[in-house]
């Protein structure tokens, strides 16, 4: 009799080592699986970190070019602004001609021959 319940658990233990290296088996691959998918996830977002430091870089870049590009322009309306206000000041000394004296006239002649081309 004991040599049939010593039979009865060498077979259950047979069975249950099978079963263990079916489950630890089936274990593996899913710590594969997720060993796998994490590591396509942490290369995606490695492949999105890389678009966005390109498109930071390229903002920077636009950026740049506009702070140029606007500090051109105030540079240019500082000019105009300084043109008007010369060729306001020069009508203004135009319309004094009216009632010019000889040393008013020397000095309208020397306005009308500034050039004021040559502040831009």
């Amino acid at each position: 009799h004991s040599r049939a319940v010593a039979e009865d658990a060498a077979f259950e233990l047979k069975e249950l080592k099978t079963k263990y290296t079916v489950v630890q088996n089936k274990l593996s691959k899913l710590k594969g699986g997720k060993i796998v998918e994490l590591q396509r996830r942490n290369k995606d977002l490695t492949n999105q970190n890389e678009i966005l430091k390109d498109m930071l870089g390229s903002m920077k870049k636009d950026l740049s070019t506009k702070d140029i590009n606007l500090r051109q322009q105030n540079t240019r309306i500082h000019k105009l602004e300084k043109i008007l206000r010369l060729q306001a000041r020069i009508s203004e000394i135009k319309s004094m001609k009216t009632n010019s004296t000889p040393r008013k006239e020397n000095l309208d002649n020397s306005i009308d021959s500034y050039d004021i081309r040559k502040l831009k």
